[in-house]
């Protein structure tokens, strides 16, 4: 069975959490029966959302590739934060503080938030790939190396672990 996962990228890490979910449940399109044994996956987009997806998608041993157009994924983790990655906002706040932050759209993520992975799911998930977070006065959270380099790595740890396979220079054409 072949699946086909579209991601759209996001500026921060809560939006890249939405992305996957939304993606993984409403963007999921079957390319062939479902009657063959192992599942191919392709996930268009090599940013913060597409690798997760792959990552999860991995844990069911999967065939999963990553295809980005550019030269290098995760370029926009590289930058944010002022190259400090703003990972999170402070976890402590129960998702509709968090929302106030997102003007469109805040009823799809609502649910996302409270249902599927709250802010402290993705903490915990990077805690369990190494990663220490630290928050700032003003709430929002980065690695305490203060380098989106961490991030990056956790993530492409996490996805080389699970066997994805991640093509650059792969444009998707329709």
């Amino acid at each position: 069975m072949q699946t086909t996962v579209k991601t759209m990228g996001g500026c921060c890490w809560t939006s890249c959490m939405v992305v996957f979910l939304l993606s993984t449940r409403i963007l999921v399109r079957s390319l062939s029966s479902s009657s063959s044994s192992s599942t191919r996956i392709a996930i268009v987009g090599g940013g913060a959302s597409g690798i997760f997806a792959a990552i999860h998608a991995g844990n069911n041993n999967d065939d999963v590739k990553v295809l980005e157009a550019g030269k290098q994924t995760l370029t926009k983790v590289k930058i944010s934060g002022g190259g400090r990655c703003n990972v999170l906002h402070d976890v402590t706040k129960s998702p509709n503080e968090l929302l106030l932050g997102y003007p469109r759209g805040s009823k799809e993520i609502r649910g996302i938030l409270n249902k599927h992975f709250p802010a402290t799911a993705a903490a915990a998930w990077f805690q369990d790939h190494g990663v220490a977070l630290k928050t700032e006065a003003d709430g929002r959270m980065f690695p305490i190396t203060d380098s989106s380099q961490t991030i990056m790595d956790a993530l492409l740890d996490a996805a080389a672990k699970n066997n994805v396979e991640i093509r650059t220079q792969a444009k998707v054409q329709h």
